[in-house]
């Protein structure tokens, strides 16, 4: 007969449990970078990653000198409206090829003018295309050896969407 004696099992599974979620839940630190007399106005919502950290980082960086810049947590964008902000950019993850934010949809099904929006979705498979609500998404793999040419990309569009806006 074998005897098993636990002591303080229930107490390490539940403690491992929550450091499993904390490291899952990283959030994206939210900020409201203001310019005195800003040229635009730009919203970047995205989850948290090291990958979209550092893209994220890079495109605040370019902006912050002009452009009053909003970073926000993903899940916040259903509080928000497209209208309200020169571009938006929203970087995802997409899961099984449709499964994405919910806030995110109720954000795009909202926004009056898809141009404005610049969406990225990190996927394993980079040749999937998709469009939803007119707005064609970018698909990246997470790869930081990829994070500087997918910033460079983004900055790009944004700078096309801001520049259509000067008058």
């Amino acid at each position: 007969m074998v005897r098993i004696i636990v002591r303080g099992g229930v107490t390490t599974v539940v403690v491992l449990m929550l450091a499993i979620l904390l490291a899952c839940a990283r959030s994206v630190p939210e900020v409201r970078h203001v310019v005195v007399n800003a040229e635009f106005t730009l919203l970047i919502a995205s989850d948290a990653s090291q990958f979209k950290d550092a893209v994220r980082s890079r495109v605040f960086d370019h902006y912050k000198t002009y452009s009053n810049v909003e970073v926000v947590n993903i899940g916040r964008l259903k509080t928000l409206q497209a209208d309200d902000f020169d571009a938006v950019l929203i970087i995802d993850t997409c899961l099984g090829w449709s499964r994405f934010n919910p806030s995110m949809k109720a954000f795009l099904d909202s926004a009056g003018d898809p141009d404005r929006v610049v969406l990225v979705l990190t996927v394993d498979d980079t040749d999937w295309d998709f469009t939803y609500q007119g707005v064609d998404a970018i698909t990246a793999a997470s790869r930081m050896e990829d994070e500087s040419r997918l910033a460079e990309n983004l900055i790009r569009q944004l700078d096309n969407i801001l520049q259509a806006k000067t008058p």
